[in-house]
């Protein structure tokens, strides 16, 4: 009979982040590669929320990769491993974003929308999803950078309010504050766009 350490030796969707992480640091490259596997759609997706671009999006997630691999011995193990991720994307985007100031990121380039297509969906569903899809983007550009982190952060990625508090290194009542106002903007650019939308019908 087969030991509970072996199967979890054998199958990596059994091991956990920490231990990915120390096999890594051992010398074990495939336990790097497997945290790769987990993260890189979902920093993707983030990513491309932040710039609008899909390139650029791709750029730092690869980068944000490579630096967690190279400060891997520097990971604390007290916070989650994505989370950490995160916050070295973040950065990376806030380096780009001075490097290039004079580039407009969300309209400069073309914004990947089909991430999370349904393939089964009619062709007036997949129109309507993205519609959708191009409201919230625009409204989302309209917002505040601070404000417009904070809605990607807990309504994209679904972080809690402490987590987003260590990752962009706030009070946790600035996080709450600054919430309640980003989506209170987010919902005035809608209702602003769909109303312009209806009038021009």
């Amino acid at each position: 009979m087969q030991s509970t350490a072996s199967r979890s030796s054998s199958d990596p969707n059994t091991v956990s982040d920490h231990e990915l992480i120390d096999r890594t640091i051992s010398g074990d490259h495939s336990s790097f590669a497997e945290l790769i596997r987990r993260y890189q759609d979902r920093l993707y997706r983030s990513m491309l929320h932040e710039v609008g671009c899909s390139h650029i999006a791709e750029d730092i997630v690869q980068e944000a990769f490579v630096n967690a691999y190279r400060r891997l011995d520097t990971f604390a193990h007290q916070s989650q491993f994505y989370s950490w991720l995160y916050r070295i994307a973040l950065n990376l985007r806030h380096t780009y974003h001075r490097k290039n100031a004079r580039l407009s990121l969300l309209n400069d380039c073309n914004f990947r929308s089909d991430l999370q297509e349904d393939k089964g969906d009619s062709p007036s569903k997949s129109m309507q999803r993205q519609e959708n899809r191009n409201a919230v983007r625009n409204a989302l550009e309209k917002i505040e950078e601070r404000h417009r982190r904070i809605l990607i952060l807990r309504e994209f990625e679904e972080f809690d309010y402490n987590t987003i508090a260590k990752i962009l290194g706030i009070e946790l009542g600035t996080v709450r504050s600054r919430l309640h106002r980003a989506r209170t903007r987010l919902r005035e650019e809608l209702k602003s766009q769909y109303g312009d939308d209806r009038r021009q019908q």
